[in-house]
């Protein structure tokens, strides 16, 4: 029960300084509330901008493994593509070589044919020269 303000100074002026901080509490509340709402609206903000970002990375780094699978792609058929080349130069001197390996072979044949020919008429000439020198 409040007094008429006319009827108590004291109560008039309580009643003012009542006011007042009814006032100030009310402006109190009010500015809490907008720097709520500013400091929301700030991290709705700042979240939609990680959302932005996190999918740039996410795409970069989609883009990024999809070019390291071409890089090893193409580096895998250049590996093959060498690796054929060389097993076929390999290949044309390993028959080179077995080539000039037969060759030889038959070369040595004949030398050793040649020989035994050879050796044999030396033998028999020397035979018939002795069964001259026999008869004589």
């Amino acid at each position: 029960p409040s007094l008429p303000s006319n009827a108590n100074p004291t109560g008039a002026k309580l009643g003012a300084l009542r006011e007042k901080f009814t006032g100030f509490q009310n402006q109190w509340e009010t500015e809490t509330k907008h720097r709520i709402d500013r400091d929301g609206t700030k991290l709705d903000t700042v979240k939609e901008s990680m959302m932005k970002l996190e999918s740039t990375l996410n795409s970069e780094i989609k883009r990024r493994v999809e070019a390291n699978k071409a890089l090893q792609a193409m580096f895998e058929s250049q590996i093959s593509s060498i690796q054929d080349r060389l097993e076929a130069i390999f290949i044309e001197r390993v028959d080179k070589l077995q080539t000039s390996v037969d060759t030889l072979g038959d070369r040595m044949g004949t030398v050793e044919r040649d020989f035994t020919l050879t050796r044999e008429q030396y033998i028999q000439d020397i035979e018939d020269k002795n069964a001259v020198v026999a008869k004589d």
